[in-house]
């Protein structure tokens, strides 16, 4: 797993671009085609263009800080929704920022293997005393893991004991 939401970041900026480039051509088209009326048309094209800069801004912003993933992960998936208002990037650019906005959400960042249990050299009085009472523990006669003295089925193999 990487150690930056490089997935969600990339359909995020791909979204907004394409949210952004049909919000420029909703407000030309709707701007000439409302030009008598003061251009109104052009508004939801405008509203494209936001919601296309919040998104392009909210994947580079998961790159550069993947410790805010969540904030413009969530950011993303709000504006992709809210582009609807103007077309949300004809369906497409809509359905990559919501997919680039979820997985920013729920993105982890790798972790390094955990390291091996170290052996203690020096005796523990509580483990040897455990270890000296043999009617404890005993044995699975299927797979021979050790099991404690009072349990019915063996955690290993999951066989009945009798």
């Amino acid at each position: 797993m990487p150690s930056k939401p490089n997935g969600a970041a990339v359909l995020s900026i791909i979204g907004g671009i394409i949210v952004l480039l049909v919000g420029v051509g909703y407000w030309i088209v709707g701007s000439l085609l409302t030009f008598f009326i003061l251009g109104i048309g052009g508004i939801f094209g405008i509203w494209g263009i936001i919601c296309g800069i919040i998104m392009i801004i909210g994947g580079s912003r998961m790159l550069s800080f993947p410790s805010s993933h969540a904030l413009w992960g969530a950011l993303v998936l709000i504006f992709s929704l809210l582009s609807w208002i103007s077309l949300g990037g004809l369906f497409i650019g809509f359905i990559l920022g919501f997919i680039g906005g979820i997985w920013g959400i729920v993105w982890r960042p790798s972790v390094a293997p955990a390291a091996p249990p170290s052996q203690n050299t020096m005796p523990n009085p509580q483990n040897t005393a455990k270890q000296s009472t043999p009617a404890s523990t005993k044995n699975c006669p299927n797979c021979g893991a050790t099991i404690g003295a009072n349990d019915r089925f063996c955690p290993t193999c999951g066989k009945a004991l009798p």
